[in-house]
Parts: structure tokens; sequence; C-alpha cells
């Protein structure tokens, strides 16, 4: 099974650099379920080092862009993966909320973040392997994005092992809701 998903991870991976685009690979670590979003810092992490291969010209105008997308709240990017703020510069603090609210600026701003992200790249696959060792805001940032990007140019694929290992049915009910609702084909 693991040979089949590798097989197809590599065609797909294939398919995005034939088209201009760029494909991210991440994962879940079962000793780092507790890290809030790791598989989105190690996403980042990865577009970083790819950020920094770009000409001048063109992280000028990714990083102008991002800059003028998220405005005064680059900073809920830099919650996601400090190491952000090498590409998006100095960000003002963010104006603290109550909670509810403050989850979703996060999701808004992760959101719109993610879908420059794409339209910058031509189009992105983030590809996320072990997910039912994903932490519970890893989860619920996957599912509002994938709601949010519907039919943008960005893919999100997860992966989860079927042998038996468990999450506790977050990642089910996940699945399942997303399949309800046509964003995922399982």
């Amino acid at each position: 099974m693991r040979v089949e998903r590798a097989r197809l991870a590599q065609e797909l991976r294939d398919y995005v650099y034939a088209q201009n685009g760029l494909f991210i690979e991440s994962k879940c670590y079962r000793a780092m379920n507790s890290f809030p979003f790791g598989p989105f810092h190690d996403a980042l992490d990865a577009y970083l080092a790819h950020f920094q291969r770009k000409p001048e010209f063109q992280r000028n105008d990714a990083a102008g862009a991002m800059r003028r997308e998220l405005g005064g709240l680059g900073g809920v990017i830099l919650r996601l993966n400090d190491e952000m703020g090498a590409l998006l510069g100095p960000c003002p603090p963010l104006v603290a909320i109550d909670p509810e609210r403050d989850t979703q600026r996060f999701l808004l701003v992760a959101g719109s973040f993610f879908r420059l992200l794409a339209e910058i790249e031509q189009s992105l696959v983030i590809q996320i392997d072990d997910l039912q060792w994903a932490d519970a805001a890893s989860l619920d940032l996957l599912a509002y994005l994938s709601h949010r990007l519907a039919g943008r140019r960005i893919c999100l694929v997860a992966c989860r092992r079927p042998d038996g290992v468990h999450d506790g049915g977050q990642v089910d009910r996940l699945l399942v809701d997303l399949a309800e609702e046509g964003s995922v084909m399982i």
C-alpha cells in the first residue's frame, strides 16, 4: 500500500511540476501531535526553501503580494511559522480579541494566504502524510481550507495509515464530513 501511495504521489508531483506548479510535502508525527499546526508549519518551511531558490525579482513580487494581501495581519501567518517573518517582514502585533473571534480571524487569514500562495505558484499541492497523528488544530485548518479553497488552484492531499492506527475518530469524522460535501474523495 505504501509503495502504491508513493508511486501516486510521485506521479502527482511530476504532473504539478510539469504545469509549473509547486508540490509541498509535510507529515504529522506521533510524538508531535500536541504541536499545533505541525504539518502546516513544516509545509511553510518547505515553501520558504523553495522561495529562497527563486530569482530575486520573483521573491520581491511574491513578498510584496503577500504583504498587500495580509495587510496588518501578517502576524497570523507567523503563528503558523515564525520563520515566515523572513518573507513577510516586520508584522505589527495582532489586536487581542476574544478566542472565538481570534479563531475566525486566524482561519480567514490562513485561507487567504494559502489561496494567494497557490496563485503566486500557478498551482499548489500540499500533501500531508500520517494524518492519523494530526493535532486537532491542524485538522480544523485542513477542514477550513478544504471548504474555503474549493475551486482554486490548490489541492490538499492527506494520507493516513489504514493499518488500525486510530486517532479517536477525528480524522474519520473529518473525511466523512468532507466527502458528504464533495470536497474530498476517499
